[in-house]
């Protein structure tokens, strides 16, 4: 599953955008390598230890459904209507 790459977040007032911004998620998951390299030691300690874990898978599979939550948020539009305003979260 691929995640998202971008959130734009725009507040309409009275038909005019009065504030967007766009984040680039895609910058922080080249940063992700970059972690998983300072995450190395603890992985070797984690393999060395599991087996001895009664509750590892539950661990493991924790952050299986974490990332498949995060991948399923492509594609998501929330949008917010009050009397005067619009406020409008797009996940691409």
């Amino acid at each position: 599953m691929i995640p998202p790459a971008f959130i734009y977040i725009k507040i309409k007032e009275y038909g005019k955008i009065k504030f967007w911004l766009p984040i680039p998620l895609f910058l922080l998951w080249l940063l992700l390598p970059f972690l998983l390299i300072l995450l190395i030691p603890f992985m070797i300690v984690f393999i060395f230890i599991y087996p001895f874990l009664n509750d590892a898978k539950k661990y493991v599979s924790s952050i299986l459904v974490v990332w498949n939550l995060i991948c399923s948020l492509r594609g998501l539009k929330v949008i917010v209507h009050e009397e005067d305003t619009d406020v409008i979260v797009k996940i691409f």
